[in-house]
């Protein structure tokens, strides 16, 4: 059965689903180095989500769902880096862009911040401040593209997209 499906026929839980990509998260990311930040409201956004769902309230298919995000993109509730040091503290406009704030209507439970290529300006996840995202299959080598942070935490369920 597809997680959709399991969440809301109650199968499983947003809280559930966030508890375990968290502790994938905290297990597997010193190795790969898919996440630059989590969220810290993720458990309260699941514990929304569950609350939703009981009152029959179904936003569509990615109601529950833990997602990562790439570091370029602007989130109200954690600092964007764009994968560097220079943005010092990272950059908080206090607001969702389009995109993240469309995502969170659906219902989607945003996990973190993933790693890329410095201002997403290469092709490996080299990342010298951060470090390299790896590849989980074979983790001598990078996990390629800019948005390497970003496949490797849905490689290794992490998260779930």
């Amino acid at each position: 059965m597809k997680i959709a499906q399991k969440i809301r026929s109650g199968a499983i839980s947003p809280q559930t689903l966030i508890e375990d990509s968290l502790r994938r998260i905290e297990s597997l990311n010193e190795v790969f180095h898919a996440y630059l930040a989590t969220n810290p409201y993720a458990m309260g956004q699941a514990q929304q989500r569950g609350k939703e769902l009981k009152s029959g309230q179904w936003r569509g298919p990615l109601h529950g769902m833990p997602i990562s995000i790439k570091d370029l993109v602007q989130t109200a509730d954690l600092p964007t880096t764009a994968g560097s040091k220079v943005v010092s503290g990272g950059i908080n406009c206090g607001q969702d862009a389009a995109l993240i704030k469309n995502l969170r209507e659906a219902g989607a439970i945003i996990l973190g911040k993933t790693n890329l290529h410095e201002f997403a300006y290469g092709v490996t996840t080299e990342n010298f401040h951060f470090g390299t995202a790896v590849n989980p299959w074979n983790n001598r080598v990078v996990a390629g593209g800019s948005s390497g942070g970003s496949a490797v935490s849905v490689a290794t369920e992490m998260c779930q997209g």
